[in-house]
């Protein structure tokens, strides 16, 4: 919070001293850490996961209606914890309108992810949702202070860049149906990339975690329960215990925890630097297509996926400040 700015009051009157707090110690993204690290490999296994449970779920509940049990779900959840939250971190004022958009990029964003899996592979989909970085590092470079891209960055985006390429081949998937859910996952990671710059870009970095998902969550279930409604995918079906478990995976842990705690990091640390580990959910979800679905990697594949993998470490390597003082730096 700058000097000279007063604190923002909740609808109750009490003063946000938690959300102020979090704004004065992370006024400038610190470092990614061990803790850090750690908390990101826990996140990147879990969001790869999610997309195995999905295709698991489907031959009993279709992926637009997954979507809107799980989305509703977390918003109640979610909205549950504010309310028990809501004397010691309250309501913070003026974030409507913001929240409103980024719900609307949130929603649209999952709704693409989780059609594109009744088209393609999981591990395939993992890996076009993972070109978020390269979009939050192309627009950080224009709209964050201290993002601003290097050569190895470069270098990083068009590696990647050709990796999806190779991969977005009809050629490189033996369902010549594919590709659609490819664009799909692709255009699901773009969204993903906004999603997270407006967060950074806007009022919403100043803003409670749990308040911050709640609007995405709360968005995004209105949007998938209009696209299943729309499209016909019935929401009260018979479903086995593998489809329970995976709607219980996806809305509890998945929606309302991990994101939760992603919101967190993105204000915590740098947006950029968080993805020196998302490179291996990439990994993980080829890994985890072939253990739990039988998933054959082609060659295009593995080489698309190391090279995705490879750019969004280029891109998250520390980069040498503008205008900084090496001497000063070293002392």
């Amino acid at each position: 919070m700058r000097a000279g700015e007063s604190q923002q009051p909740c609808k109750s009157g009490a003063y946000h001293s938690d959300a102020t707090a979090m704004i004065a110690a992370m006024s400038s993204p610190r470092p990614l850490d061990f803790a850090g690290v750690t908390i990101m490999l826990v996140l990147c296994m879990s969001w790869a996961f999610q997309q195995i449970a999905v295709k698991l779920a489907l031959p009993e509940i279709g992926a637009l209606a997954q979507g809107t049990l799980r989305s509703i779900g977390a918003t109640v959840i979610v909205g549950l914890y504010i309310l028990w939250r809501r004397r010691s971190q309250g309501w913070m004022q003026g974030l409507t309108a913001p929240g409103l958009l980024a719900g609307m990029f949130f929603g649209l964003e999952f709704m693409l992810l989780y059609a594109a899996l009744e088209y393609t592979d999981a591990g395939r989909a993992i890996m076009f949702l993972y070109t978020a970085p390269f979009v939050v590092a192309l627009g950080g470079h224009f709209l964050l202070p201290g993002e601003r891209l290097d050569t190895k960055s470069v270098i990083g985006i068009v590696l990647a860049f050709a990796g999806v390429a190779v991969a977005l081949d009809p050629a490189a998937s033996a369902d010549g149906d594919a590709w659609l859910g490819d664009l799909m996952a692709l255009s699901s990671g773009i969204l993903w990339g906004m999603t997270t710059l407006i967060i950074k870009a806007t009022r919403l970095k100043h803003g409670p975690a749990a308040q911050v998902l709640w609007y995405q969550l709360a968005v995004g279930a209105v949007m998938f329960l209009a696209g299943a409604w729309l499209t016909g995918d019935q929401l009260l079906v018979t479903m086995g215990p593998v489809s329970v478990a995976s709607l219980v995976y996806q809305t509890v842990w998945v929606a309302s925890i991990t994101f939760g705690i992603w919101f967190v990091l993105i204000v915590r640390y740098s947006p950029t630097t968080l993805s020196v580990v998302t490179f291996v959910t990439t990994l993980f979800g080829a890994a985890f297509g072939y253990l739990f679905l039988g998933e054959l990697l082609g060659a295009e594949h593995v080489f698309a996926v190391v090279a995705v993998a490879t750019g969004i470490l280029l891109v998250s390597l520390p980069r040498a400040t503008v205008g900084a003082d090496p001497a000063r730096d070293a002392a």
